[in-house]
């Protein structure tokens, strides 16, 4: 049981905040880098350093979950609405999910199954929220036979875009469902 490394210096972290991934190459820890924002430091728990700094979100953060592979990281803020997931070791931002419109409410639990198609997370709320984690195809029929939709949603678009809003580009859950009662600490896992 002998020591072979330290991490110094770490912020305060009084809920314990940490995601472990483990898989056949090796292994990344993840914790908060800062208490005051949503920083979230990841290192190589193999080969002992640290591979990235990621700025997640501006609040400090309320959940990380890495996937079985250990290829991504999904983080949530003290803020509750949005959720991101990261690739590792690159700390590239992969997806951005809008859980509700409700602020401040605590998220609880990020899973991710193990196909990585989806990612649950569950909350103070009593709604369990489910994201694919797929890109929308992008097909485009030819300008003439869009109509008039296609202009709302140019103009909408144009609009976000020029107020530098990532609001309207967020995606929303791919399905939900509630519990029985809310308030309660729960805990989600994605099987097949």
């Amino acid at each position: 049981m002998k020591v072979m490394h330290t991490i110094r210096d770490t912020p305060k972290n009084p809920a314990g905040l940490c995601a472990l991934s483990v898989d056949n190459d090796g292994g990344y820890l993840a914790y908060p880098g800062n208490s005051q924002n949503g920083e979230v430091q990841v290192f190589d728990a193999i080969n002992l350093k640290a591979v990235a700094a990621i700025q997640a979100h501006e609040s400090p953060l309320a959940a990380i979950a890495f996937n079985n592979g250990g290829s991504r990281l999904a983080t949530a803020s003290t803020t509750g609405t949005v959720i991101r997931v990261f690739g590792i070791p690159s700390g590239d931002k992969l997806f951005e999910f809008r859980r509700g419109m409700k602020r401040f409410i605590q998220i609880n639990c990020l899973a991710f199954s193990n196909e990585d198609t989806f990612l649950a997370t569950t909350s103070s709320t009593e709604t369990v929220h489910i994201f694919k984690l797929t890109r929308p195809t992008q097909e485009r029929a030819p300008e003439e036979q869009q109509g008039w939709m296609s202009y709302i949603g140019k103009a909408i678009g144009t609009t976000a875009s020029y107020l530098g809003s990532d609001a309207l580009s967020m995606n929303r859950a791919f399905a939900h469902m509630k519990l029985p009662k809310a308030g309660v600490r729960s805990v989600c896992a994605v099987t097949v």
